[in-house]
């Protein structure tokens, strides 16, 4: 990290955790605020620790549902977001290796298709999956607010 962007962010490391505890107490808001929804046509995305989770992602039985909530304040629906390999993989079309003796194309010795059609079920699972902004800069009372009226 060049210096320049340490001595900026350097300071914000003393509010981290509090960060942290307050995106868990958002995400166990907007999941109390879901609950009468959740099995019925939404599920949370699976976390391997729960406990300490600190994002939000739902997956919706459609895409049209997906888009439907994802027009929601501060929910996006995941294939939207370009935070995914699948929106953005110029770089595996390119077929760019970062050494040319470390070219997992050329090893290969077989065509490997990285177009927009080679993964259907993960694009299928991007659009029908939203992504909830826990916003750590709001205060909890003003959350819980927003949690209620994203729930619907």
């Amino acid at each position: 990290m060049p210096e320049l962007s340490a001595a900026v962010l350097r300071p914000q490391l003393a509010g981290l955790r509090a960060q942290i505890a307050r995106r868990r107490r958002h995400r166990d808001i907007m999941l109390s605020a879901l609950s009468d929804r959740i099995g019925r046509d939404l599920q949370p995305v699976p976390h391997h620790d729960p406990a300490n989770a600190a994002g939000l992602a739902l997956a919706f039985a459609t895409p049209e549902a997906a888009t439907e909530f994802g027009a929601r304040r501060g929910v996006h629906r995941l294939i939207d977001t370009g935070r995914h390999v699948y929106t953005n993989w110029r770089s595996l079309q390119a077929r760019n290796p970062l050494h040319p003796g470390f070219d997992p194309y050329a090893a290969n010795g077989t065509e490997i298709d990285h177009g927009p059609g080679a993964c259907p079920r993960t694009l299928e699972i991007l659009a029908r999956t939203c992504v909830v902004d826990l916003a750590p800069e709001l205060p909890t009372p003003a959350f819980r607010l927003l949690a209620s009226r994203t729930a619907g």
